[in-house]
């Protein structure tokens, strides 16, 4: 997950917003402690709704017994809690395991060496604190009020994903990823444009980081994406969706969204070829049959056709479809654009077709005026394929791949199945 975003340099104190404080109840109980003298003073009560971590750690067997003088004197603290380096990675300061103090134990089971916490911070100071500081700051601050420092100049949104990203992390290596998933959703979305444009370059990551926070709008959108550039060569990074279920369960639901695309783009090149605008129609009606004069006067619409038909033809043997390389996309934004767009007035096709088929100025005008009317009436058919269903504005166009794609709520990777009940 790190290459997500460029790492982000240490953060100065005044570069966040001024945030509210923590709420100090009179009764907070559990006091954490860190590296530098860095504490944090909560409440069980919000730390066991959170996560089901705390809940079996702040056990009543490990709670010191407060004597009528402490609660005199304002001591409150029935749980002590340090965290220690990682159990599973030492060397990685994101991130720490919790130690608790045992009451029958001496020092608490917290040997003398450890109860300092000493480690090698040498290049950390009280400005510049390791980041794991900075991120169960950020975890206990939704803990207590639901809210993450804002970053005024971060507009880059490295800040925001950085820490966002190592929330998601701590919060799940304790199980509480489902009580504080809304708030840092809400937190991502305040980058507005520019968390767009991030899921738009690192598509795959942000489909696995959605899926695992349960946001069904982030991850629509990085499956646009992905589904987009999936058949395009070195689109999609397929080997990052080989590591465990549910990075194979996103790139399973790709695939079959990709084959809906496909199976879609095909039924539209059908429809090119094959269809023909209603105007043109001239069905039996009783015992009424349109006779040679009816046809005759559509004979302009009847070559413009033609030409449509040709250069539709020519497109496709060219390989301007759905094995493009670009999947088709240049190809089905130029129908869906008509007009001028192609088979332009006085262009190479035409001119030649002219050449051919001599005719008078007022005759050429017809036939043009016809060849608009067939080329507006296809643009309907590659409507569904042209439709934008990204956040970024004016992203589409600028894409090299299709964002049409729709994912059902049923269809999220982290949603169960729905079973049919059994037939009686």
């Amino acid at each position: 997950m790190a290459d997500l975003v460029t790492p982000a340099q240490p953060i100065n104190a005044g570069e966040a917003n001024d945030v509210d404080e923590y709420p100090e109840f009179k009764d907070d109980d559990v006091l954490i402690t860190s590296w530098g003298d860095y504490t944090w003073k909560l409440h069980s009560t919000l730390l066991i709704r959170a996560s089901p971590f705390f809940k079996d750690l702040l056990s009543s067997k490990m709670a010191i017994k407060l004597k009528p003088k402490d609660k005199q004197d304002g001591n409150t603290i029935k749980w002590k809690i340090r965290l220690v380096p990682h159990k599973l990675n030492p060397k990685d300061l994101r991130f720490r395991s919790f130690e608790i103090w045992d009451p029958s134990k001496k020092n608490g089971g917290w040997s003398v060496v450890d109860m300092s916490n000493t480690e090698n911070f040498s290049a950390f100071n009280e400005d510049h604190p390791p980041t794991f500081c900075r991120t169960y700051t950020n975890l206990f601050s939704i803990f207590c009020c639901g809210t993450i420092p804002d970053y005024t100049n971060d507009k880059s949104g490295y800040y925001y994903i950085s820490d966002g990203i190592a929330i998601l992390l701590a919060a799940e290596h304790i199980g509480a990823l489902p009580s504080i998933r809304l708030v840092l959703e809400a937190y991502l979305l305040r980058l507005g444009q520019t968390l767009w444009h991030h899921v738009a370059h690192k598509s795959e990551h942000w489909s696995f980081v959605a899926a695992r926070m349960r946001s069904p709008m982030i991850f629509r959108e990085a499956m646009c994406h992905i589904v987009g550039k999936f058949g395009i060569k070195g689109g999609v990074d397929k080997k990052f969706f080989e590591v465990n279920a549910l990075r194979q369960s996103i790139l399973e639901l790709a695939q079959k969204k990709h084959d809906e695309l496909t199976e879609l783009k095909k039924k539209v090149e059908l429809d090119l070829i094959l269809m023909y605008p209603p105007r043109m129609f001239h069905p039996q009606n009783g015992m009424l049959i349109p006779n040679r004069a009816v046809y005759g006067s559509d004979i302009y619409l009847w070559q413009a056709r033609s030409i449509f038909s040709n250069y539709i033809a020519s497109a496709f043997f060219h390989n301007f479809h759905h094995r493009a390389r670009d999947g088709g996309t240049k190809f089905y934004r130029l129908i869906g654009e008509g007009g001028e767009a192609y088979l332009e007035r006085g262009g190479e096709i035409l001119e030649d077709f002219f050449k051919k088929f001599a005719m008078s100025g007022k005759g050429k005008v017809c036939l043009l005026d016809a060849l608009f009317i067939i080329k507006d009436e296809m643009r309907v058919l590659v409507k569904d394929l042209l439709v934008d269903n990204t956040q970024a504005k004016s992203a589409g166009n600028d894409l090299p791949y299709l964002t049409c794609v729709e994912i059902k709520d049923e269809e999220l990777p982290w949603m169960e199945p729905v079973e049919e009940p059994a037939e009686e």
